[in-house]
């Protein structure tokens, strides 16, 4: 049960697995996790998110999104691209980006 968290589905908890976890998005005062069919909102704010995970497979391109490094299809200056959506990458973090992305 390492690679899983339980999260709030409605009524029960449901445990998606974190490397399922395409990216992160944070909202006023919760976090929204998105997988490839479903989507959870986390009561909590992006940063505390990221910690409780029990590996680090989501890093910060944004100061509200992170997204999950090995789903990542594409990158450009503007953002990573996951299964098909572009997500805007901040100019901060966009040595960041280039570092872990090992560009040829």
């Amino acid at each position: 049960m390492a690679d899983a968290v339980f999260v709030r589905d409605g009524d029960r908890h449901v445990r998606p697995t974190v490397s399922d976890i395409l990216h992160g998005e944070a909202e006023d005062h919760s976090t929204q996790v998105h997988r490839a069919q479903q989507r959870f909102t986390v009561p909590r704010m992006r940063k505390d998110v990221l910690v409780e995970l029990p590996q680090d497979p989501l890093e910060r391109v944004h100061r509200g999104h992170a997204v999950n490094l090995g789903l990542v299809l594409a990158i450009s200056d503007d953002g990573p691209q996951v299964r098909g959506q572009w997500l805007p990458g901040g100019r901060s973090f966009r040595a960041e980006r280039m570092k872990w992305a090992k560009v040829l």
